[in-house]
């Protein structure tokens, strides 16, 4: 069993604005270079949160045959004594590299109840990207199942989308808040996320990120269906950007008030003096 967080689609990671009659008429509209740490910052979480997903032991079992019941699935081969789980993924159609996950108990235990570990990403490769760097992972099982996954003070990962570099680093709060007790079929997760990061983006911009109102993501949807998240660039200089990205809205940017799939989101872009307020449709970009 394999539970994959499908945080963005991949229109979602190369913003475009062509369609946009603001920026032809307009000075200070969001520029690649602007929206490239959203991207990037996207891009990470993205794999990060896949990687959580191997990392997480519920499910797996003695013959460590459970978690990996996906055809063509990675290798997975725990050593009991030091409490390690090796995952390769040497094979697995579009993924490559290892995690190694060490726990601070035995992952096998039933009922599992809490766990923690440290789990090192070597060359881990998901979507094209490479993934490099050491987090703290732990989950605890009780109504709801919640993980959460950070880098450690002052590490970060790094991650080559085969052109350029950039860093990450910050937390992420996993709640499963739907689909738990069918653990072999993901088509029914819902997850909640909190947390906040920051890195580097792959043209040098340092940049700030924030979920402000908890994002919630379904594995039947292809988008975001709820919540915001805030990026600030270039932070605290004269450069300085924020975008704010509202999930929850219609194609008129009206809010919605429960988790709904579609593909709009509402972008709020504040630089300098200028302020632009625009409703974007993922399909179209």
């Amino acid at each position: 069993m394999k539970k994959v967080f499908s945080l963005l689609v991949a229109g979602m990671l190369a913003f475009s604005f062509t369609g946009c009659d603001e920026e032809d008429i307009l000075s200070g509209t969001p520029s690649e270079e602007d929206m490239q740490p959203v991207a990037d910052n996207m891009n990470a979480e993205k794999g990060l949160m896949s990687a959580a997903s191997y990392m997480n032991p519920y499910g797996l079992d003695e013959e460590l045959s459970t978690k990996g019941a996906m055809v063509d699935g990675p290798t997975y081969d725990y050593d009991p004594v030091n409490k390690i789980l090796s995952i390769d993924f040497t094979g697995v159609a579009g993924m490559g590299g290892e995690i190694i996950v060490t726990y601070d108990s035995d992952p096998l235990a039933i009922p599992l109840t809490s766990i923690g570990a440290m789990a090192t990403m070597i060359d881990f490769v998901k979507d094209g990207s490479t993934y490099n760097g050491t987090v703290v992972f732990s989950m605890t099982v009780g109504t709801t199942i919640t993980m959460s996954v950070m880098t450690s003070d002052g590490e970060v990962i790094s991650i080559n989308n085969g052109v350029a570099s950039y860093t990450w680093s910050g937390n992420r709060s996993i709640a499963w808040i739907e689909g738990a007790l069918t653990p072999v079929d993901d088509t029914d997760d819902v997850y909640q996320l909190t947390g906040s990061s920051a890195g580097v983006s792959s043209t040098g911009t340092n940049y700030e990120s924030t979920i402000l109102t908890a994002i919630i993501l379904s594995n039947d949807c292809d988008y975001i269906m709820y919540g915001s998240q805030e990026v600030v660039n270039n932070v605290n200089s004269d450069n300085e950007a924020t975008i704010t990205m509202t999930f929850n809205v219609d194609a008129n940017g009206n809010l919605l008030g429960n988790p709904t799939c579609n593909s709009y989101f509402e972008m709020h872009y504040v630089s300098g003096i200028f302020d632009l307020t625009m409703v974007m449709d993922m399909d179209e970009m």
